[in-house]
């Protein structure tokens, strides 16, 4: 029973082992097919960048928009907050009130 145990320890080492050489294998030809090729020109490269900053340019706006929007959401949470706890507030003074002689 010790043998097959052991047998089955390194039988999950080997498929843990084998997965992460192929996940890293994928990994690193990610990589290799995101680098510039020989033929890719200057104008290729700068035509690329272009595309990013205009990429770029476009979550910048989106991000601020959502950060804006936020921003808008706190302040009403905060403002209802703030109602609930007078409100709150105005219930304990009467409740007191009522109790005191």
């Amino acid at each position: 029973a010790v043998v097959s145990t052991q047998s089955g320890h390194y039988g999950r080492d080997i498929e843990n082992f084998s997965k992460l050489i192929s996940d890293t294998s994928g990994n690193i030809n990610l990589l290799i097919d995101s680098l510039p090729t020989v033929e890719s020109g200057t104008s290729s490269q700068y035509n690329r960048l272009i595309q990013l900053i205009k990429g770029n340019e476009e979550a910048d706006i989106l991000l601020r928009k959502a950060k804006d929007q936020a921003e808008k959401q706190l302040h009403l949470i905060k403002a209802a907050s703030s109602h609930i706890a007078n409100s709150q507030l105005k219930i304990r003074e009467k409740v007191s009130n009522q109790i005191a002689p």
